[in-house]
């Protein structure tokens, strides 16, 4: 965690010390009028912090003079599959995108035994990493979008399903893929009910430093960055938020065939404490 403030809103020691103590978060003051020094330390950080995953994560227009605080999440994920898949099984197959266009990806292959489970209207395998972590693949059955999928995915469901989840012999194919992405945050936190942060008439951020009395987020988003292949994964995010103010079920015997040749969706998470890291989903792929 990461928290800049300009030259003429400082934050308080009080403020800096929490953020010390609760959140790990660096602290620092710099001057976002001058753009390139600013942009070079704060993208600095977000390259060092993901290890070059997400080398850069605010332009010049993310700033200007009435920007008063800066506040930053990293996140980096790296693991081995504890069963790699073999690069030379990797093979050309089809990828039905949500489009219903259809892509030549490299599509991963191997035949083990991994924890799974049928639902209603998914299957789920867990592939798992070496050390607590896995990647749950959430596969919805044919004719079920993604979308579809993950809004009827509660956790008490997810939770469920994780219970039910047995060790079955797989086929399992899955496309190698290296995406990024670019989150609007703002639309997604009202609809959590943080709504009056964004609100220059009522927003309090006063006990942040000052001159942030009369502060207020205007921006708020999140990039990730996340690298499948055969012998493990890479994945990073950091979240970003600005605040200016106003001045401003098959047989048992043969393999069940767990094909990922259309949309899916991703879960990475500690099996000992069940934390999710990550959470995706991949509909189109080139």
């Amino acid at each position: 965690n990461a928290i800049w403030s300009a030259r003429r809103a400082p934050l308080f020691e009080d403020y800096i010390s929490l953020c010390n103590r609760y959140f790990d978060a660096e602290a620092a003051t710099l001057d976002f009028v001058n753009k390139d020094s600013s942009l070079a330390v704060m993208n600095g950080w977000c390259n060092q912090k993901t290890h070059g995953m997400i080398p850069k994560m605010l332009n010049e227009d993310d700033i200007d003079e009435y920007t008063v605080t800066i506040l930053a999440n990293s996140l980096y994920f790296k693991a081995d599959w504890k069963m790699p898949f073999e690069e030379g099984a990797t093979i050309k197959a089809d990828f039905t995108n949500a489009s219903s266009n259809v892509s030549q990806v490299d599509m991963m292959q191997q035949q083990k035994n991994f924890s799974y489970v049928r639902t209603e209207n998914f299957a789920m395998a867990e592939l798992p990493y070496n050390g607590t972590t896995c990647m749950d693949i959430i596969l919805p059955d044919s004719g079920i979008s993604v979308s579809k999928c993950i809004e009827q995915l509660s956790q008490t469901r997810f939770d469920a399903a994780l219970a039910k989840m047995s060790s079955k012999e797989l086929f399992v194919r899955l496309p190698k893929f290296d995406l990024d992405f670019n989150h609007e945050l703002v639309k997604i936190m009202k609809q959590l009910g943080i709504v009056d942060v964004f609100d220059s008439e009522i927003a309090d951020l006063s006990k942040m430093g000052s001159r942030h009395d009369k502060a207020f987020v205007n921006k708020a988003f999140q990039l990730s960055h996340i690298k499948v292949e055969e012998s493990g994964t890479e994945a990073a995010a950091v979240t970003v938020i600005i605040a200016k103010d106003n001045a401003v079920i098959p047989g048992e015997t043969d393999p069940i065939e767990f094909n990922v040749n259309r949309p899916f969706a991703y879960i990475i998470r500690d099996k000992q404490t069940n934390t999710i890291l990550f959470v995706g989903k991949v509909e189109s792929l080139n």
